[in-house]
């Protein structure tokens, strides 16, 4: 894997993406190994990970080649079609299957020496603790099912029915971003998260407009192709 280049790696991670089937709670890989015959082996696996896509072991979280792109110094040097081909090495269908990616700008000066108190640890974790025991309640009867990413369709029907405005909001969202079916119900589950973790019964605009926020290399890569 270290000898490969970075568009081979690109290419057999988007193999692998296409042949992955993930299911509530395990992910089954279908591999070509017969060539000539089109014969296929498969394994089924237990799903309890989270996979991060590292496409450059050294830039994987940069926003540009040189890594300065939101710097408050303007000391990016790159230009906006290397900005965009460095980018691009995260394909459509893998960008989809991530649930939250944002952008972080560097701290200025005055963010830095605030003595302003952020909410711990400790409490965000206390947070986190109650609307895990949220989401176990409301799935208790449901087979495969122990948290919000695990939902089918039709628990999203029933657990994510936003209302008019939300609506609304999400078929903006749609059409300007370009979203697949899959980050559509992506955002949904999101969105059920963070009105988890507000103790809301229901989800509205609020949240799902948070949710949409986390989506930022959609919002990216729409800007750019118009």
């Amino acid at each position: 894997w270290q000898s490969l280049g970075s568009e081979e790696k690109r290419q057999i991670i988007e193999t692998l993406v296409d042949r992955i089937l993930i299911s509530k709670d395990e992910v089954e890989i279908k591999l070509l190994y017969t060539p000539s015959t089109r014969e296929t082996a498969g394994v089924t696996l237990p799903l309890f990970l989270t996979i991060l896509p590292k496409i450059d072991a050294k830039r994987a979280t940069q926003p540009c080649p040189c890594g300065y792109l939101q710097d408050l110094l303007g000391r990016c040097v790159c230009k906006e079609e290397s900005i965009q081909r460095y980018r691009n090495r995260i394909s459509g269908p893998l960008l989809d299957r991530i649930d939250l990616h944002l952008e972080v700008a560097s701290l200025g000066v005055e963010e830095m020496i605030s003595e302003r108190l952020e909410e711990s640890s400790a409490d965000i974790r206390s947070r986190v603790m109650v609307a895990r025991e949220i989401q176990r309640e409301r799935f208790k009867n449901s087979t495969g099912v122990h948290c919000n990413a695990h939902m089918s369709s039709g628990d999203l029907r029933r657990y994510c029915t936003p209302p008019p405005l939300a609506k609304a909001l999400l078929r903006t969202a749609v059409e300007s971003l370009g979203l697949s079916a899959r980050a559509y119900d992506r955002i949904l589950k999101v969105g059920r998260t963070i009105a988890d973790l507000e103790g809301s019964e229901s989800i509205n605009e609020r949240h799902l407009a948070e949710a949409i926020h986390y989506r930022s290399l959609d919002r990216r890569f729409a800007g750019a192709s118009t």
